[in-house]
């Protein structure tokens, strides 16, 4: 088997228990041990699990194939450690991680790199600790990857939005914080800031304290230190115009919209990552426009605020399928 085989990918669940089983077991130990007993018993009670342990399998053995940077960090850790870290890589392929990061330009950390992936779905803000006092919080409907090194604290957003305090332990060895993207490098420079993947090609950041220093992917693209108060978009080449940071890019942080003049279509894209189902907008009360300060725990009670406010209606086909309409 090989990691670009054809074949189904296991589920995520049974993909974490494998690699927990892959980095266990010792490779050179006894053929029949309590460790493996288990291990076979797990193997043997769903395909699923036959399935993902197939695919850490085949990591291993493509293991020639991933990034030299990413091989040597796991080739000079210890034996249970090399194990976890190529285990580590088989989730991350499975889940369409490992070919973002095998395509990437940015480097690698040296050394041994600790990688783990966090995700929200919509209507889901999450609050995690990253190394050396940096907190960070997810948007709603956010994708990403931490990998921590010796010499780095990397964040891969590979969508959604993220809002980082940056921070340092007292006694803990300074190390850069960076955020990636698919356009380019985030890197904090003593910080509260955010970053957003805003479409394909386009990454957004706010900064509200300190800065943050924009590298764009394109060989010669220009970098830029973006300050407190500012906000820019930038793409893989170039780095767009400086703006007055909007409060908005940190509001849902403490579970608030804000819309300043903003249009009604625009409004509701972001108000649907807060809520399951489908919220659409009919094309005749797209460009209308809003303001206020809305709360993102009750979207129902937003739309009707929405539509006190504009000569719109909410209609409900389903309590999936909501659809902010002109009034009759």
């Amino acid at each position: 088997m090989s990691i670009s085989s054809t074949a189904p990918r296991p589920d995520y669940r049974s993909l974490q228990a494998a690699a927990e089983w892959f980095a266990q077991l010792d490779p050179h130990g006894a053929a029949v041990s309590p460790d493996r007993l288990r291990w076979q018993q797990w193997l043997n009670q769903d395909p699923r699990h036959r399935a993902a342990w197939a695919y850490v399998e085949a990591v291993n053995a493509d293991f020639g194939r991933l990034p030299g940077a990413v091989a040597h960090a796991a080739l000079q850790a210890p034996a249970r450690g090399r194990r976890r870290a190529l285990a580590s890589l088989a989730v991350l392929g499975a889940t369409g991680l490992g070919a973002w990061f095998t395509t990437r330009p940015a480097p690698w950390p040296d050394g041994q790199a600790l990688i783990a992936q966090a995700r929200t779905a919509r209507g889901q803000v999450r609050t995690l600790e990253l190394a050396d006092g940096a907190r960070a919080w997810l948007n709603a409907d956010t994708d990403l990857a931490i990998v921590n090194s010796a010499a780095l604290r990397l964040v891969q957003l590979r969508s959604g939005e993220i809002a980082i305090a940056s921070g340092q332990k007292a006694g803990a060895a300074r190390r850069p914080l960076v955020v990636d993207t698919p356009e380019g490098r985030v890197q904090a420079l003593g910080t509260r800031f955010s970053v957003r993947s805003v479409d394909a090609g386009s990454t957004q950041v706010a900064v509200f304290e300190g800065a943050v220093r924009i590298t764009p992917n394109a060989p010669g693209a220009l970098a830029l230190v973006l300050n407190a108060g500012e906000q820019t978009v930038f793409s893989a080449h170039q780095v767009g115009a400086v703006a007055p940071a909007s409060a908005a890019r940190q509001a849902w942080v403490d579970g608030l919209l804000i819309a300043d003049n903003m249009r009604l279509d625009a409004f509701l894209r972001e108000l649907s990552r807060h809520r399951p189902g489908y919220l659409g907008c009919d094309p005749a009360v797209a460009a209308l426009r809003l303001d206020g300060v809305f709360p993102l725990a009750d979207t129902d009670r937003v739309l009707a605020m929405v539509a006190q406010t504009l000569p719109v209606d909410v209609r409900r086909t389903t309590d999936w399928w909501v659809t902010v309409r002109a009034r009759d």
